[in-house]
């Protein structure tokens, strides 16, 4: 009997962390998340690898994680307000950070980021990019740079604040 104790209490040990708990252990950390969601389009391996670095860049300088948000928007709210623009309907928990990604011929410049969204304390929990065709035959270093920089522009960064040169 003593041994079928020990084992359960093993896998109780084991099991906890697994079940949970860890936030709410002294020390605990939850990270920042950044959600990508492709929006009419798939970019081609290198693209995409571009693309998550950048986002990346931004998770590993944000030291910490905000309260999830439950989002909910029609197509008709969309609509209905031009701060909507380039964002997208939805009805759903988001963990820190969705940023919809599409391609736009009718933007001037090579790509563009703006905040959809944002929650009671102000920090932005949903964004919108929108690149330009013409944008995606850059090098892979250099689009990396430019949806880094973009990512920026939905945090509701400025290059004034910030330096994509990792400083």
């Amino acid at each position: 009997m003593k041994r079928v104790y020990a084992v359960l209490f093993s896998f109780l040990v084991s099991t906890f962390p697994l079940a949970g708990c860890m936030e709410k252990l002294p020390g605990y950390v939850d990270t920042y998340d950044i959600e990508i969601v492709f929006v009419d389009w798939q970019p081609n391996q290198s693209q995409e690898r571009a693309i998550r670095q950048a986002a990346e860049l931004w998770q590993g300088n944000i030291l910490e994680g905000i309260e999830p948000s439950y989002l909910s928007w029609t197509q008709e709210d969309i609509d209905s307000d031009s701060i909507f623009f380039g964002c997208q309907p939805i009805d759903q928990e988001v963990d820190d950070l969705i940023i919809w990604i599409t391609l736009d011929e009718n933007i001037s410049s090579l790509a563009m980021g703006k905040m959809c969204s944002y929650s009671d304390d102000y920090q932005t929990n949903s964004g919108s990019i929108r690149i330009h065709p013409d944008t995606l035959l850059s090098n892979e270093s250099s689009f990396r740079n430019t949806i880094a920089h973009e990512i920026g522009h939905s945090l509701i960064f400025s290059p004034r604040f910030w330096n994509i040169d990792y400083d």
